[in-house]
């Protein structure tokens, strides 16, 4: 099986489990508060990390990098709260559709605080890829659901985690930011749940366990994906969740997602693609 064969099953099997996770969050998200579902989240992925603390000992968890590892972590609460939030109150498919602006944020703040070069067909992209998003909002012409802008910001702080996860891999393991991280957002949340836990049922208990575990397994194949196969090829597929949002919207939720959604989120997958491709092509042209 080729190299790009298989980047495409595992991103495809990420894609998969991240959606099912999406779709299990809103059906949790009715009866179990957002802070609830993050710091199960950070206590199952701790728990995972087990086995390898164990192995590596407290040496492991050495560093430096204690600042930058709490802006990661506060970074990664604040998203996921409102990431949640909004799962709760918004159709499934424009939550989805508007969290692709994820990486035109990613761009901007990388050029502001990595001091990282975009030339001006990317320029281009982002502004097309925010028109995108107008698309899907339509100001002036419906009115526009102020959650809306509750996705946007964790989009926009989940792209902040991307610049700060950049600077931290040069000096720590990825195991290492993940345990800090789950470490992190577990304690930031542990203060509301033990003020206002709302017991789980059984069943709710389930899906918990089953949202943190799921989460795991699509990092994982995530990462895989990108080690099999380049970046540019995999990523796109990522354009999945929304078709899978869409369905399960409709068919688990009895919700009606406009064609200007898909319009939109076709817009800001094309701004935020084409940079890729067209870097992708340039190589490709470029004399051995």
């Amino acid at each position: 099986m080729s190299g790009t064969t298989r980047g495409a099953l595992w991103m495809t099997t990420a894609v998969v489990l991240f959606s099912m996770m999406t779709i299990l969050i809103r059906m949790v998200g009715d009866d179990i508060p957002p802070y609830e579902i993050i710091f199960v989240r950070g206590m199952v992925s701790m728990a995972i990390l087990v086995p390898w603390l164990m192995r590596v000992g407290m040496v492991g968890l050495r560093t430096s990098r204690k600042g930058l590892l709490f802006s990661r972590g506060a970074l990664t609460s604040i998203g996921l709260i409102l990431w949640i939030y909004a799962l709760t109150r918004m159709p499934l498919a424009e939550v989805v559709a508007l969290h692709f602006t994820l990486p035109l944020f990613g761009v901007i703040l990388a050029v502001i605080f990595l001091r990282e070069q975009v030339d001006a067909h990317r320029w281009g992209a982002i502004a097309l890829g925010f028109l995108g998003t107008a698309v899907i909002l339509r100001p002036g012409v419906a009115a526009i659901d102020p959650v809306a802008f509750l996705v946007l910001a964790s989009a926009l702080a989940y792209a902040g985690t991307g610049v700060v996860t950049k600077i931290l891999v040069k000096t720590e393991s990825s195991a290492a930011i993940v345990f800090y991280v789950s470490l992190f957002t577990a304690l930031a949340f542990a203060i509301p749940c033990a003020i206002h836990w709302v017991a789980p049922s059984p069943e709710q208990w389930a899906m918990l366990l089953a949202i943190a575990l799921l989460n795991v397994l699509g990092q994982s194949c995530l990462n895989r994906s990108l080690t099999a196969a380049d970046a540019s090829f995999v990523l796109p597929f990522d354009f999945l969740r929304l078709p899978f949002a869409a369905a399960a919207g409709v068919w688990l939720f009895s919700e009606s997602p406009d064609i200007w959604t898909f319009i939109g989120a076709g817009i800001i997958f094309g701004a935020t693609y084409y940079p890729t491709w067209r870097e992708r092509r340039k190589q490709a042209r470029a004399p051995d």
